[in-house]
């Protein structure tokens, strides 16, 4: 009799196999010293006693050849694999970590060498449903196989289950791992039953389809008749608990969760407790080093103190839906910081001198501009200087609306417009979020026109080719007024955009000529049609779509549809198929962008504006 410690993932059987010598765990379940540890999972380190083994002696004519079977090798086991051509099966890699898919979830087959890509993931033959290996799914280096070892199964297709844990978080770290609750409108998704087939004739190995990890319900059902997809979605609720701190259910990150699979032994006897189960437990995430983008969210109101566009728990459950389902993709989530997720008012404090053409002042002429803030009616005059530059005049201004009002100002100058030689200034008066600010130009006789930047409705005018690096009045007014820094995107929700687009983004053009580059307060800040977080069937991509702009420092991609960085909506406004712009192309696809610049889409994410991120 000896006394052993059980390791991670032991069960009676195991124990007695290995340790004892026995087909199974019965005679480890008939000792008394056992009897409170008759579970089908020992937890690690738990002492279990092996009774000795009875020996029997077999008496054979010497001089002959006698051939005496194992029953009991290769030990019973469970593990991931992605699987090999050639190898045998032993010699395949056991996987450490699961990763989500880049390819729609049905399809397989190799994105070919060249800088284009194919025109449609339609293209793209079938997600192969056979057990055996096949170069369809084995080029997605995503896919999975279970492999269970069974020495004594007498089947040829074996049951596993697979399940998705759910992470635990105590102070903002993950310390431990629970099934999905009941209550969760997709927890029949995240635990499904698979086969495992042999792989051989007289192999004691099982070997399951090529498997997906997935984000959405549409991929899944996509490849649920075969169980060849498990869903990993995140759970957000939007709802900030009283002290401020998120919920649990918005806390929980794709790839922080964990895969359980399962298998009961074959050789497990027992009758007393429950049978003896293979156990792995495996991470979601993490093939290259994990980030957080870094955001702040600004949500315009419909008035001035009133309701925002979007309600403040509608946009964080969407942020916090959307991006980590979509981002996952890419070892990628989001990290909120100040000022979080806030409703501001619709400002309209700011004055532009010599918009988008940056003429110079003729000279000797008037500027008089009223200045209302809250109780205070003001009226600042100054005359045009020539030859000034349009920051000139914007900072002359400025002093005489300090003096005169006692109120904060300041100038920002903005690059040229493409084809213009001087950029446009723009004077922010006092703080609209605090302030009641009315601004109306009495007298403007320059040349060097003067224009008040101000919003009125949730429209937005957006920019065109010529001024997207530096704004349209009402984008700039928006922006610079909430901008909140240049090291993390700053994502404005407003109502609608006039030429009903679904976003835009200012990106760093890093490539680019400074005077194409926005400036500090523009940068790194993307607006977006409020109706996209409402709504799955409502281009549900639009934060990641635009973020990826800034991410990527890049255009749109010219196809295929499925691309999230592809023009428009390609496949409509309900994005909720297969073959919806979800996807960052992974592993050795490398397309072509509008820009003329090519890459490979998860990579460009991750590597090409490092500053909005954080480590995770």
């Amino acid at each position: 009799m000896k006394k052993i410690r059980a390791k991670s993932g032991d069960t009676l059987c195991t124990i007695a196999i290995r340790d004892g010598g026995f087909l199974n765990c019965d005679a480890l379940r008939s000792h008394a010293g056992n009897a409170s540890k008759l579970l089908a999972n020992l937890k690690k380190g738990t002492k279990v006693i092996v009774p000795s083994l009875i020996k029997k002696i077999k008496i054979k004519a010497v001089g002959n050849k006698h051939n005496f079977k194992k029953k009991i090798a290769p030990l019973p086991n469970i593990r991931f694999v992605h699987g090999s051509k050639n190898l045998p099966y032993r010699q395949d890699s056991t996987l450490k970590k699961l990763s989500i898919s880049n390819y729609p979830s049905d399809k397989g087959g190799q994105y070919p060498a060249g800088p284009s890509g194919p025109n449609e993931y339609s293209t793209l033959p079938a997600l192969p449903v056979d057990f055996t290996y096949k170069d369809d799914a084995h080029n997605d280096e995503d896919t999975f196989k279970v492999e269970v070892v069974d020495p004594l199964s007498t089947v040829d297709i074996i049951k596993v289950k697979l399940t998705a844990l759910k992470p635990v978080y105590l102070k903002g770290k993950v310390d431990s791992y629970v099934d999905f609750a009941p209550m969760d409108s997709n927890v029949a998704d995240r635990k499904i039953e698979i086969e495992c087939k042999r792989v051989k004739a007289g192999l004691k190995v099982f070997r399951s389809r090529y498997i997906r990890l997935v984000t959405n319900k549409a991929d899944f059902d996509a490849i649920k008749i075969n169980k060849q997809g498990l869903l990993v979605a995140p759970i957000a609720d939007g709802i900030v608990n009283t002290d401020g701190e998120d919920s649990l259910n918005n806390q929980v990150e794709v790839l922080d969760q964990k895969v359980r699979a399962e298998y009961e032994l074959s050789s497990c006897k027992a009758s007393i407790g429950p049978k003896c189960i293979l156990k792995n437990e495996i991470s979601v995430g993490g093939n290259s080093k994990k980030y957080r983008v870094k955001t702040a969210v600004h949500i315009l109101a419909t008035s001035r103190g009133g309701t925002g566009v979007v309600s403040l728990q509608q946009q964080r459950k969407s942020l916090f839906n959307f991006v980590k389902e979509i981002y996952a993709q890419a070892d990628l989530s989001l990290k909120l910081v100040k000022p979080n997720i806030r409703i501001v008012n619709p400002p309209r404090n700011l004055i532009a001198v010599s918009n988008e053409v940056g003429r110079r002042a003729q000279g000797g002429k008037t500027i008089h501009i009223r200045v209302r803030i809250d109780g205070s009616d003001d009226n600042v005059s100054i005359k045009t200087k020539k030859g000034h530059s349009p920051t000139a005049t914007a900072s002359r201004l400025v002093i005489a609306i300090r003096e005169t009002c006692k109120v904060k100002a300041v100038v920002s100058t903005n690059p040229p417009c493409i084809g213009r030689a001087l950029g446009s200034a723009d004077i922010l008066v006092g703080d609209p979020q605090i302030q009641n600010i009315r601004l109306t130009i009495v007298r403007a006789d320059d040349a060097q026109a003067i224009h008040l930047g101000r919003i009125t409705t949730t429209q937005i005018n957006e920019f065109s080719g010529h001024d997207s690096h530096v704004g349209t009045l009402h984008e700039r007014v928006l922006v610079k007024n909430y901008d909140s820094g240049k090291n993390h995107i700053d994502t404005f929700v407003v109502g609608t955009l006039h030429q009903n687009s679904f976003g835009e983004a200012f990106t760093p053009n890093k490539s680019k000529l400074k005077k194409r580059q926005p400036i500090d307060s523009m940068v790194n800040s993307i607006i977006i049609k409020g109706q996209t977080q409402l709504s799955l069937t409502h281009a549900h991509t639009t934060i990641p779509h635009e973020w990826a702009h800034i991410l990527m420092d890049d255009s749109h991609i010219p196809s295929p549809t499925a691309e999230l960085i592809t023009s428009g909506a390609p496949v409509g406004i309900n994005e909720q198929l297969v073959n919806a712009p979800r996807r960052i192309g992974g592993g050795d696809y490398n397309i072509a962008w509008d820009s003329g610049n090519t890459g490979k889409p998860v990579n460009k994410l991750s590597s090409k504006n490092k500053v909005v991120m954080s480590s995770w």
